[in-house]
């Protein structure tokens, strides 16, 4: 399965990158063939993708 993970500062206090990153390093077991993260201003993103490959 993915995972998706995220934060938002109601103070508009920019994103913490490092929480961002030990959020995905959380959720690595969920989805170990890529990740990615994104960060702008109050607002960070992380998700974890598992490829799934249908052989039917």
């Amino acid at each position: 399965m993915c995972g998706i993970a995220g934060q938002f500062s109601v103070r508009a206090e920019p994103a913490d990158k490092a929480a961002l990153a030990a959020m995905i390093g959380a959720l690595s077991h969920r989805g170990p063939d890529g990740s990615s993260t994104f960060a702008e201003g109050p607002v960070g993103l992380a998700h974890a993708r598992l490829s799934i490959i249908d052989l039917a």
